[in-house]
């Protein structure tokens, strides 16, 4: 028998300071999750010898591309400059990612902007791409399908 799946983009529930980012999501592409670095490294010696050791990467990058219609702008700018203007972490907070027609699973206790999006304007509505620093709670991040 032939397996059938269903994906829906709005069952993809993304929470950033438990704000849920429901409005202006690009539809080619709204949400990008990337390991800043591997999880595992390898080494080998002289003799051939090699040797696997885990790096414990908790650090991931998380993009955020919505339409510069988007409420979720002023919301994300508001986490920026309060990060940038204090000085003791208040532009830090927390996110969630879960897929709930499928088995994604990523919680962020903490998370941060690292980059305002690059602005443009023309004729059209353009897309305006946030990017996060977030911290994995130590669990594994779950990438799963549908």
């Amino acid at each position: 028998m032939s397996r059938f799946a269903i994906y829906d983009s709005a069952a993809l529930q993304l929470l950033i300071a438990t704000i849920p980012i429901t409005e202006g999501r690009d539809k080619s592409s709204f949400l990008k999750l990337t390991p800043q670095d591997e999880h595992w490294g390898v080494v080998q010696d002289t003799n051939g010898l090699v040797t696997r050791f885990r790096k414990n990467n908790r650090l991931w990058t998380m993009e955020v591309s919505l339409h510069q219609s988007s409420v979720h702008h002023s919301q994300f700018q508001a986490i920026f400059g309060a990060d940038h203007l204090a000085t003791d972490g208040t532009g830090v907070t927390d996110g969630l990612i879960k897929d709930n027609n499928g088995s994604t699973l990523a919680t962020f206790p903490h998370m941060w902007v690292t980059k305002q999006p690059d602005a443009e304007w023309g004729e059209e509505v353009k897309t305006w791409t946030w990017t996060f620093t977030c911290v994995s709670d130590g669990h594994v991040v779950m990438l799963g399908g549908n």
